[in-house]
């Protein structure tokens, strides 16, 4: 049902989707001899059982919580990535989850550069965006709650990252260094992107 604003309402939007995206993603995943995943956060245990069973390592870096006290230190995020510096082409796949709606332009330009750079040749990288008129200005944690991809989300109240709503030009062109593998709207407005370091 469509908000006053035009988009969709989240109220009457379904609690959870199926995300073909994540699927497509474990599956090409599962292909590269010992993949190693790096999920960006917000961390959950419910995500970090199912993806430790299904990858050869998982790295955990939860980035939201840096960024949100990054922010409140300084105001700036100038010295937040020092958190991925990981060697370069450490890893097979990476998960940005809603991360990009919650930056700056030059900020995600220094995200994705680096992401770029710690991927390997052929690595995956999945990004959800909100868009325009979707997502909540509250800080969510997506829950893969079963090997389905069923996936819900959960509040972080302690983390106060604005919203960033971009179009999908502009989310295209911010992702341009990578090729695009597949993308998906879901009913919630949700945009899932899968996205391939060449």
């Amino acid at each position: 049902m469509p908000s006053a604003a035009g988009g969709v309402s989240l109220a009457s939007a379904p609690a959870y989707h199926i995300s073909t995206i994540l699927r497509l993603f474990i599956e090409r995943l599962l292909r590269r001899q010992d993949p190693k995943l790096l999920d960006v956060g917000p961390i959950c245990a419910e995500n970090i059982n199912l993806l430790a069973r299904q990858t050869a390592r998982l790295y955990v870096c939860d980035m939201f919580i840096r960024i949100d006290r990054e922010r409140e230190r300084t105001g700036a995020l100038r010295s937040v990535w020092r958190h991925l510096d990981y060697p370069d082409k450490s890893f097979d796949g990476i998960l940005l989850w809603d991360l990009l709606d919650r930056l700056d332009d030059s900020d995600v330009a220094s995200l994705l550069e680096r992401c770029h750079s710690i991927l390997k040749q052929g690595g995956m990288l999945v990004v959800f965006f909100f868009g325009e008129q979707g997502g909540q200005e509250s800080v969510n944690s997506f829950i893969i709650e079963d090997e389905g991809y069923r996936v819900s989300t959960r509040a972080q109240a302690h983390l106060k990252l604005p919203l960033r709503r971009r179009n999908a030009r502009d989310i295209l062109d911010m992702l341009s260094s990578f090729r695009l593998v597949k993308s998906v709207i879901c009913g919630n407005g949700l945009r899932e992107f899968l996205l391939q370091r060449m």
